[in-house]
């Protein structure tokens, strides 16, 4: 009697692709227990997963049905954004359905000292993406201990059947999820190829021309199945070798070739000319097929871009140890056609600076220039056909994406070897330093030191709002003849720029490490200098302000002494004013003696009324005493002025005295005798003061 697992086969090739196909749980010897309806493609995974028998698998048929049944509900939680929900309903359903044993005294306790660390780079490295690989695993192998330490808190509160129990349900958590994103048609990502042909190898294929044929090879090619197979046969019945049955063929037909007449080996020549001539003749024949794309299959093409020339250049890199930068640019079909520009930099300098970076006249000396020549490439009406017009955008479909624009040779390619490249751990660096594009000609390179082979170049956002804006604005025209408009004359061409400036040439060492060890060490000393020099002036206006407040304890306790010097003399001040005494009436008449004529003479004159001016000669002006506020602070303002007079002067003595003592006999007399004999000679030559009447 046949088992479940040889009538599932069979079921599942029966199934109509338009109805639901019946799929076949696990069964026993000589029964089948459920039939359950699934999806074409259900029941196809299920007989791929019954074909291939993994030792590894956790779960039994009926358990993969069960959670195959889930996937529709699964990929619309995953599209609304609600897995949350989904798990929590999946969970509940599993363990219902299939609950776990019970824990026993022979199972282990989950272990809760696990190390993560798995890291071969040393902290010590010096390689900048060793390093940044090291930050990374120290990150979240301190994440992970955080975790674990959290966890061995919670279950310190539980007892060893708990904790089992537990462990062995967050397992199957794990199992679950896994399960279905890998059952998921929309959840993965396309996974590459391990032997995948090098770009550099099929470059070269493409370009060389084909070699000939050598004579051992085409005589393999001629009598393989008639002279040398038989041959290898018996070489290998008699010996148990380990090399590839490709070195043998090649040996066992050299020896036998070399062993053929003369009429073997001048057909096995013919044969290799003939081979050659006509390589040569299907190469020179091909012609070329035109092909002309469309605006969005150019946009496709120039998304696709960053790929191969990310894996071209990179591989180049590595194969030749060289650097490259590479300009590129042209009409974007997404952006009206306006010209965009990018460039490629492959390569950093021992101070990690790419060649943007370390070239000052970046911008003006090559990306302009270089934005300049598209435009001269690509007229105005060019760039105008370039662009992906919005009522193209409302009526085309979504297809597939395109190939770039390439001339197709109309011959046989022929199929190169295949590389496999080696399985090891050692994760080579990307040496694409920075792919950018920038709106028109600048240039924006990043500085992300590690470039996925598979990025993509994107827009910038400015520039996807602005095409996004223009395309929703732009309202759809009709097609409407328009009349023919007169004809102008053609204005004269406008006058050129004057070309830019050549680039100056970059310092020497500008970029060397031992010139940057030079420019520190500068610096370094410059900054001591520096230190030093605040030092010293902090130091200076500590002393100056020790001074500062010796001078001013100083002048407070004059003052103080002063104040009460002006106290003692306030008492007894008093104010002088001066008051205007009015002058007495003069008489109606009285006899003024009256000089006149000679001296001596003199003539009475009778009943003469007083002048005007004889009246203000007899004004005068009596002072009086009085005592006033205002006078004791002038007499305060005075006694302090006094005093201050008087500590000069008393300074002064001292001083002289001071200096007197110092100096030693003969030049004190001699300085006291020149200044004696000046002062007798100011003396003489002052004239005398007249007295003043």
């Amino acid at each position: 009697m046949r088992t479940a697992l040889d009538l599932a086969p069979q079921i599942l090739d029966t199934s109509d692709s338009k109805s639901m196909a019946t799929g076949l749980l696990e069964g026993g010897e000589a029964n089948v227990n459920v039939l359950v309806v699934q999806p074409p493609r259900t029941m196809a995974l299920i007989s791929k997963i019954i074909k291939n028998k993994d030792k590894r698998r956790w779960a039994t048929l009926e358990q993969i049905q069960w959670l195959l049944s889930w996937l529709p509900e699964y990929m619309e939680a995953q599209r609304q954004g609600k897995l949350g929900p989904f798990w929590a309903k999946l969970f509940a359903a599993w363990f219902k359905a299939y609950p776990n044993r019970g824990a026993t005294d022979d199972d282990d306790s989950p272990s809760e000292s696990e190390s993560d660390d798995d890291s071969d780079v040393p902290p010590e490295s010096a390689d900048e993406e060793a390093v940044k690989i090291n930050k990374r695993k120290k990150k979240d192998k301190e994440k992970k201990a955080r975790a674990r330490a959290k966890k061995a808190a919670a279950n310190k509160k539980l007892t060893r059947k708990a904790r089992i129990e537990g462990h062995r349900m967050s397992k199957k958590q794990k199992q679950l999820k896994t399960f279905m994103r890998w059952h998921c048609p929309t959840s993965r990502a396309p996974r590459k190829k391990k032997t995948v042909l090098s770009p550099w190898d099929f470059a070269l294929q493409a370009a060389k021309p084909q070699r000939r044929l050598q004579e051992t090879e085409a005589y393999i090619r001629l009598h393989y199945k008639t002279r040398i197979v038989s041959t290898v046969r018996e070489r290998l019945n008699a010996s148990n070798a380990s090399k590839p049955m490709i070195d043998l063929i090649r040996k066992v037909a050299k020896e036998l070739y070399d062993k053929e007449d003369e009429a073997t080996r001048t057909a096995v020549k013919v044969y290799v000319e003939d081979q050659a001539a006509q390589a040569a003749a299907a190469f020179e024949s091909a012609d070329l097929e035109v092909v002309n794309p469309t605006p969005e299959q150019y946009q496709d093409a120039i998304n696709q871009m960053p790929v191969c020339l990310n894996v071209f250049i990179g591989e180049a890199a590595r194969r030749t140890g060289w650097s490259f930068v590479v300009f590129m640019g042209g009409p974007m079909p997404a952006n009206n056609g306006d010209i965009q520009t990018a460039s490629i930099t492959a390569g950093k300098s021992a101070l990690g600076a790419t060649f943007k970076e370390t070239y000052a006249h970046f911008e003006t000396a090559i990306v302009r220039p270089y934005g300049d020549f598209l435009r001269t490439v690509y007229p105005s009406d060019i760039r105008a056909s370039r662009a992906i017009k919005p009522e193209d955008e409302g009526q085309s479909e979504p297809g597939p994406s395109l190939p770039a624009p390439v001339a197709i040779p109309n011959v046989t390619p022929t199929t190169a070897p295949t590389v496999v490249t080696d399985g090891g751990d050692t994760t080579l660096p990307n040496p694409l330093d920075a792919l950018t594009v920038g709106p028109e000609s600048p240039f924006e390179d990043g500085n992300d030191d590690n470039v996925p082979p598979s990025s993509t170049m994107h827009l910038s956002p400015r520039l996807n709002r602005k095409a996004a804006a223009s395309a929703a604005k732009a309202p759809k025209r009709q097609h409407e003849p328009t009349p023919p408009r007169p004809a102008e004359p053609t204005p004269p061409p406008p006058p050129q720029p004057p070309p830019p400036p050549p680039p100056r040439p970059t310092p020497p060492g500008y970029s060397s490490k031992k010139a940057l060890a030079e420019r520190a060490a500068v610096e370094e000393r410059a900054a001591a200098e520096e230190r030093a020099a605040a030092e010293e002036r902090a130091a200076a206006e500590e002393r100056a302000a020790v001074e500062e407040r010796a001078a001013a304890e100083e002048r407070t306790a004059a003052e103080k002494r002063a104040a009460a010097e002006c106290a003692a003399a306030a008492d007894k001040g008093y104010l002088t004013t001066e008051e205007h005494v009015p002058p007495p009436k003069p008489m109606a008449a009285e006899k003024r003696p009256t000089t006149k004529g000679r001296a001596g003479a003199t003539v009475e004159i009778e009943n003469a009324p007083a002048a005007a001016h004889d009246t203000a000669v007899s004004t005068r002006h009596r002072r009086s005493i009085i005592p006033t506020t205002g006078g004791a602070e002038l007499a305060k303002a005075n006694a302090l002025r006094a005093s201050r007079a008087k500590k000069s002067a008393e300074t002064k003595a001292t001083n002289a005295v001071k200096r007197a003592a110092e100096d030693e006999g003969g030049g004190a007399k001699k300085r006291a005798r020149g200044s004696s004999s000046k002062a007798g000679e100011k003396t003489a030559t002052k004239p005398a003061r007249k007295k003043r009447s």
